[in-house]
């Protein structure tokens, strides 16, 4: 689809010129067929890529992408990184950041891996932690500098202000992700996203609506909640309504703002499938079908690279 190349659309624009019987028009509509953006399965038009990415940054010129080991892109072709971890690793176990010029890597249950600027080999910091410890699978710092973590186990723990440990929210399911997003704390459940105020836990949204939330993702400094009943910008300590929709993820990359939101629903003749919308001019564009739900995306030169369920 949007490729002159084909034969059909080659076909489809001169059959639309003649019907239409405008001088030129058939390479108007070439012309608009070239200037649309064109998007190919990795592996298809490139390389072969790697089966699933969780997380793309950028380090040392080249881009990292993270699942259970870790990636990197250089012209255009993809590497498995050899970081020596003799642990197994689930698919969303390794988080990558950077610190003062060196890229980190917590590998769930193998422990803290360096990669040094200039260097291409990973160094092992920490070993993977003591079985009789807490599995820990997401952390963050809140504003007023205490840990909030989630072990592998339903709830969440914090440091209360009078120093104690506590653990919350354990009746609401599995911790899939902290953050913290304009000096607030988050944590996105599978039943819901909460917000920490002082020692105490709230809900985000009302439990008689379907607030399923997929993702939380800081965007000029204010936090975006992906819903299946919206896209929802908190701004002013109130939750804004920015599109209806079952929407699965945004990110803003380029300065452009791209979601992956329900192009189709499902019914009983055929299954829906999830776009990739742009925002463009006030409105989305939907730029491709059936893409499954959006992991993380990076501008690559002139290329958006997005890393979802269906593949990169």
């Amino acid at each position: 689809r949007n490729n002159p190349e084909l034969p059909l659309e080659q076909a489809m624009a001169r059959a639309f010129a003649k019907v239409h019987g405008v001088p030129g028009k058939e390479e108007a509509v070439r012309a608009e067929l070239e200037s649309a953006p064109r998007v190919d399965r990795w592996g298809d038009s490139h390389t072969a890529g790697p089966p699933y990415i969780h997380r793309f940054i950028r380090f040392g010129g080249k881009i990292y992408g993270a699942s259970n080991t870790i990636f990197s892109l250089s012209d255009g072709v993809w590497k498995e990184e050899d970081f020596k971890s003799d642990a197994r690793i689930p698919n969303d176990g390794i988080r990558l950041y950077e610190r003062a010029g060196t890229l980190y890597a917590a590998a769930a249950g193998a422990g803290l891996f360096a990669l040094r600027a200039g260097s291409s080999s990973w160094e092992k910091l920490s070993p993977a932690p003591a079985t009789s410890a807490p599995d820990v699978t997401f952390s963050a710092r809140g504003p007023d500098g205490t840990l909030n973590f989630a072990p592998k186990d339903p709830g969440i723990f914090f440091w209360k202000k009078d120093g104690h440990l506590a653990k919350a929210l354990v009746d609401q399911g599995f911790v899939q992700d902290i953050a913290v997003i304009g000096g607030v704390v988050f944590a996105r459940t599978s039943k819901g996203l909460y917000i920490r105020r002082g020692d105490d836990w709230e809900a985000a949204f009302p439990e008689t609506v379907d607030w399923y939330v997929a993702q939380v993702a800081e965007i000029d400094g204010k936090a975006y909640a992906a819903t299946h009943s919206g896209l929802f910008i908190y701004d002013g300590g109130r939750w804004k309504l920015f599109i209806s929709g079952t929407v699965q993820s945004v990110a803003k990359v380029g300065g452009k703002l791209y979601i992956s939101k329900q192009s189709r629903p499902s019914t009983s003749q055929r299954a829906g499938a999830t776009g990739l919308y742009v925002l463009e001019n006030g409105a989305f564009r939907l730029l491709a079908e059936e893409i499954g739900q959006i992991h993380d995306m990076i501008q690559d030169g002139s290329h958006l690279i997005v890393s979802a369920s269906r593949g990169i």
